[in-house]
């Protein structure tokens, strides 16, 4: 047995014998354990949606594509805040008629809801945004 093993072994004596050396270390443990754990918890972005366990959160963005047969639509996001950094992906949009009417190139705000529990997320209330004139009369790529 190497010396450190025996120096565990012997605090771990000493812990389980109700020691002052092992309380101190016991004691210090644990306030070290709720230090580092205290600085990695993120608090949840969103509004929480009374008696359930969904988050809710507002989303901006441009319809990329729209997939009618898995109700679809891929969407290039602005950031949303408390949640996501802005990128390009593919939203569930459970009404149908909401999703019929998009087109690919309409900008777009909705809630964007999220259920951690089942990592399950679906966009409602979506509306398109009418293009400023200056966004109407800039020239396309």
């Amino acid at each position: 047995m190497t010396k450190a093993m025996r120096k565990i072994r012997g605090g771990l004596s000493a812990w389980k014998s109700g020691s002052a050396w092992g309380l101190a270390c016991s004691w210090l443990i644990v306030c070290g354990l709720i230090v580092t754990t205290g600085g990695c918890s993120e608090k949840p972005g969103g509004t929480a949606i009374p008696g359930t366990s969904e988050r809710q959160y507002s989303l901006r963005g441009r319809v990329e594509t729209i997939d009618l047969g898995r109700k679809r639509a891929v969407i290039a996001h602005e950031e949303i805040a408390g949640y996501m950094k802005p990128m390009t992906m593919g939203f569930s949009i459970p009404d149908e008629k909401t999703l019929q009417s998009l087109r690919a190139g309409d900008r777009i705000e909705a809630r964007l809801l999220v259920d951690p529990r089942t990592n399950l997320s679906w966009l409602e209330n979506v509306q398109v945004i009418p293009l400023s004139a200056t966004e109407e009369s800039a020239p396309t790529r």
